[in-house]
């Protein structure tokens, strides 16, 4: 198993490295990808959001995704991206992350990225027993710096 980065490609897109992220508060560890895990593509149809009524996920453009923080948000995009050995994953993402973890962000963002820390932490403490099993492996959060793409990026990574 190994904590090496990760190449995320986005089809029809570009490829982004990304490095495991410590997490403030947080001590792992959390599930160690295998190391044939550490290319993932996520499909231009693979990309959603929940719908604001009855949490249906819809697909979203990836040009949409990709502008999520300028504006206040109740939702959250995320990806179902597939290893090279096949291995489906589940991406939560927090693009332009810079700027949403920002003090005095306007667009009060900054909740999402409190809530996958949570969720981090909950998970090491009360489900690493059970995971695999009763809930999905944890890999834990990481960092992508895109550029102009959408800044940096954070994820919470699961099965």
């Amino acid at each position: 198993m190994s904590r090496l980065p990760i190449e995320l490609r986005f089809e029809g897109s570009r490829t982004f490295s990304a490095r495991m992220w410590k997490i403030p508060g947080v001590d792992g560890p959390f599930t160690a990808l295998q190391a044939a895990e550490h290319d993932f593509t996520i499909s231009s149809n693979s990309v959603f959001i929940n719908h604001y009524t009855g949490y249906n996920r819809t697909a979203v453009r990836l040009d949409e995704a990709q502008r999520w923080g300028f504006i206040e948000d109740s939702r959250l995009i995320f990806a179902r991206a597939r290893a090279s050995n096949g291995q489906l994953f589940c991406l939560r993402f927090i693009f332009h992350a810079d700027l949403v973890a920002r003090k005095g962000d306007p667009t009060r963002n900054q909740r999402f990225i409190r809530a996958l820390i949570d969720d981090a932490k909950f998970y090491l403490e009360n489900l690493r027993m059970v995971a695999g099993v009763l809930v999905p492996q944890n890999y834990g959060m990481w960092v992508m710096d895109t550029g102009d793409w959408a800044g940096k990026v954070l994820f919470g990574l699961t099965e």
